[in-house]
């Protein structure tokens, strides 16, 4: 096999590996929400956007994961779709800042509106929301630039590797961002 080709399965390799180690950190904030009593929005999704088509390569591969929490509802139902505060845990993979990032948070309407409709427009971007400068956000922010609808929006940021394990994600992650929403 040539360099170039020993190259590309390498990267291919390290690819794969990554990706199961974000797994593991959106599965941590998964379960950790879920012991709280929230659940995601939208089941297990946890990409949009991307492609299968061999003329698509941009597509091939996610450059960022999200995840929506409400409060679970009555046993054997599904949360209502129209909301008025929820959070969110978002890892980008490609963003402005030059390495991939963490950004979790708080969103309330001012009337109860489908969250997809606030996300998609000011959080779900390859490279990274624009409000996003600096990769470690410790407090919350408020963003000023946001549609008519949203009352507020906060959130913090951090390398995810700084995210190295369960513990971590509850204190730094979790825990705030309950409290935050519950608020």
């Amino acid at each position: 096999m040539s360099e170039l080709g020993e190259s590309a399965i390498r990267a291919i390799e390290w690819l794969a590996t990554f990706h199961k180690d974000v797994s593991k950190l959106i599965s941590s904030v998964e379960d950790n929400m879920r012991g709280r009593g929230l659940i995601s929005l939208w089941t297990s999704t946890s990409i949009s956007g991307s492609s299968a088509t061999y003329y698509n390569p941009s597509g091939w591969m996610p450059r960022y994961l999200y995840r929506s929490y409400v409060p679970a509802p009555q046993e054997d139902q599904r949360p209502e779709l129209l909301q008025r505060r929820w959070a969110f845990f978002l890892v980008y993979l490609t963003p402005k800042c030059k390495e991939p990032m963490a950004l979790w948070g708080v969103a309330s309407l001012h009337a109860p509106g489908n969250p997809w409709d606030v996300m998609k427009p000011i959080l779900l971007r390859d490279d990274g929301p624009p409000f996003l400068d600096s990769s470690n956000v410790s407090q919350w922010e408020n963003i000023k630039d946001r549609p008519e609808s949203v009352e507020s929006l906060v959130y913090r940021a951090c390398p995810i590797v700084e995210l190295k394990n369960g513990g971590i994600v509850e204190e730094v992650v979790v825990s705030p961002l309950v409290e935050r929403l519950s608020a």
